[in-house]
């Protein structure tokens, strides 16, 4: 599968966690062309070997920075820039398309997800 390089670089921008990370490597290696990614959390932990409760955090922080996209309530897909595609006419016409949507509001783009805090109860 075909992505583009920089891909790693803007990503280890976005200071993910440590699980979101590892996360986001393994749905790389097991992604459709195009970023596809027909599992559930709970098969997603089972293909990915990793506790149910650690995926659905490493998901929230992952679909929070738009890396992750959730198109229903029961798929995934990688974001465009992300994904990887089975040819290089295939991706750049996907980074081109994903470009003009981003513009057109009708994709988000990656951003550095928001730290949530916990509040003191006194």
């Amino acid at each position: 599968m075909i992505m583009r390089t920089e891909v790693w670089e803007m990503i280890s921008e976005l200071g993910l966690a440590g699980s979101a990370y590892k996360t986001l490597a393994r749905l790389v290696r097991k992604q459709q062309p195009g970023g596809h990614i027909e599992y559930s959390q709970q098969e997603l932990a089972e293909i990915l070997e990793m506790h149910p409760n650690m995926v659905s955090r490493a998901m929230g922080t992952l679909t929070r920075a738009n890396v992750v996209l959730r198109p229903t309530r029961y798929s995934y897909r990688l974001h465009p820039f992300v994904a990887g595609y089975e040819t290089e006419d295939e991706m750049n016409k996907a980074i081109a398309q994903a470009l003009e949507d981003i513009e057109n509001g009708d994709l988000p783009a990656i951003s550095v997800p928001r730290k949530r805090h916990l509040a003191a109860v006194g």
